[in-house]
């Protein structure tokens, strides 16, 4: 079994179940890269549904091929518990890019493109068996899109995607996501292709402000459930830590 080490660096996106952390892999013969890892949260580390989620997540990862999509590179265990090592993306997210300003239309316009393309890719990409995986997102929002320092777009965290491959965990039965960017028809548990995503990430991009949910979204059930601390839950590596600049630690990785 051949060991791999990484240098853990310092935090870049912290969510609900997992941070995420920017990484340096040493290998062999002097090999090193640059590298994120996604790690569940210690007080929830020990939750079988959310590792499996993170286990599912990577294993949907390594199916999907598009420029946009974010490159996972494996499944390790750190300290007894699983972390999914991915691509290490310099730049910003699109709330950070639109915090204070608006994005020039044509600019947001070729990131709307470029989403809907690997949207598009994601839901017809084949699965294990040879058919289209119809895989769907469900956490379109501003924080799960990286902006790269060359002007590209990355789509981030597929932790609460749903599709039709066989996986470890449940998701599919929850209603996930973020209510200021979630679909009207998502409140009721419908998933579909044609989604209202896009429509929400177009006002998002447009705006340059963060949505609030709507009153549609605010009296129905689901969003009050969710209020009062049930129901809807969002992805992870949505926020950036406000704390950077750790001391690196080593971790030695069994692969």
């Amino acid at each position: 079994m051949n060991a791999r080490r990484y240098q853990i660096m310092e935090p870049i996106g912290q969510g609900s179940f997992g941070s995420v952390y920017r990484a340096r892999l040493l290998a062999e013969s002097g090999f090193t890269k640059d590298v994120a890892v996604k790690i569940l949260r210690p007080e929830v580390s020990g939750r079988a549904d959310l590792t499996q989620r993170l286990r599912d997540e990577a294993r949907l990862l390594g199916l999907l091929r598009h420029r946009a999509i974010l490159q996972v590179d494996g499944l390790v265990r750190i300290e007894a518990g699983w972390a999914m090592v991915m691509e290490y993306i310099e730049g910003v997210n699109l709330m950070e890019a639109t915090a204070d300003k608006r994005l020039p239309l044509p600019v947001a316009l070729e990131i709307i493109a470029e989403v809907a393309s690997a949207l598009h890719a994601a839901w017809a990409q084949p699965g294990p068996d040879g058919r289209p995986l119809r895989l769907i997102h469900r956490d379109i929002k501003p924080s799960n899109l990286q902006l790269t320092a060359t002007g590209s777009v990355k789509l981030l965290d597929f932790g609460v995607a749903r599709a039709d491959f066989q996986r470890e965990s449940s998701s599919n039965l929850m209603l996930v996501g973020s209510f200021g960017y979630m679909a009207p028809e998502r409140l009721d548990s419908v998933d579909g292709a044609e989604g209202r995503h896009l429509r929400l990430g177009r006002r998002a991009l447009r705006d340059g402000r963060r949505r609030t949910p709507g009153p549609h979204q605010l009296q129905h059930p689901a969003a009050q459930r969710a209020a009062r601390g049930g129901a809807a839950s969002g992805g992870d590596g949505a926020r950036r830590p406000k704390t950077r600049g750790a001391a690196p630690h080593l971790v030695d990785v069994g692969l």
